[in-house]
């Protein structure tokens, strides 16, 4: 079995991870490649977490469709009773009751989109709303990068990421690039966050524009605008972050991701 959770080769075309020699950048983009195309031919069957993960691993390998699963990635629902009280997070943040939190999460040390998506919101998105003291960024992960601006907080790596999260009142996902499903969808779907994403963001999820997320353009004005919207629109907020959750529940969560899982391993034995 080849489980795999990202196209690898893919990846070793898209990312650029700062902290590796010029050397090593080069060898990679050929022994990735090289290493992910003899594991497809030789695993008896491959799972990928998405169905553009699925095509890109047939036309990239040259490997049939009927040997390719689709397992998506996925969360379990968070209750907010077990979580640290939302109410002694924000006060340690030093969130005010009428001031609204946006959070976006992730690893900055390896590869650049999330590193990009960072300093977008720092450099372009934050700038934006400098004149409204009841908007506050905040970014976490390790290697986070560093800023001077009032309005964006960098956290690092925090310990209790789901409490952090659920003391927050929107996601913004504005990445350009990256592979795969984004796990960060995931979290902030299980705590009830609204979401506003790109649709690289969103990627691989079958996620609603409206529904379950707002999905805007990778251009500035138009993700502001949409950040603008659901600051101004309780209903709106409310109905994404209800069907996000029921989203988890239904389809995204472990239990029903690990019996579909289970019966292609039960299938592939009794063959």
């Amino acid at each position: 079995m080849l489980d795999a959770h990202d196209v690898m080769t893919e990846r070793a075309k898209q990312f650029d991870n700062r902290n590796l020699g010029a050397i090593t950048k080069h060898s990679r983009k050929i022994y990735i490649p090289t290493l992910e195309s003899i594991a497809t031919r030789v695993a008896d069957h491959v799972i990928t977490v998405s169905e553009k993960d699925a095509k890109l691993m047939e036309q990239l390998n040259g490997i049939h469709r009927n040997k390719i699963t689709v397992i998506p990635n996925g969360a379990d629902p968070v209750d907010q009773t077990e979580l640290t009280p939302r109410e002694s997070v924000r006060d340690e943040l030093g969130l005010g009751p009428d001031t609204v939190g946006l959070v976006f999460h992730g690893n900055y040390e390896t590869g650049t989109h999330n590193l990009e998506a960072a300093e977008r919101i720092i450099d372009v998105i934050a700038p934006q709303f400098s004149d409204r003291t009841d908007v506050q960024f905040f970014i976490i992960g390790k290697g986070t990068p560093e800023t001077d601006l009032e309005n964006v907080t960098t956290l690092g790596f925090v310990d209790d990421l789901y409490s952090t999260l659920n003391a927050m009142d929107l996601a913004v996902v504005p990445l350009t690039s990256g592979t795969a499903t984004k796990l960060k969808m995931f979290d902030y779907m299980s705590v009830g966050l609204p979401i506003v994403s790109t649709e690289k963001g969103t990627e691989g999820i079958e996620l609603e524009h409206n529904k379950h997320v707002l999905c805007s353009d990778t251009d500035t004005e138009q993700f502001v605008s949409s950040i603008e919207r659901l600051l101004e629109d309780d209903a709106l907020r409310d109905r994404l972050r209800r069907n996000a959750r029921r989203l988890i529940k239904e389809k995204y969560n472990w239990d029903t991701i690990g019996g579909r899982l289970n019966d292609v391993y039960e299938n592939l034995i009794d063959r």
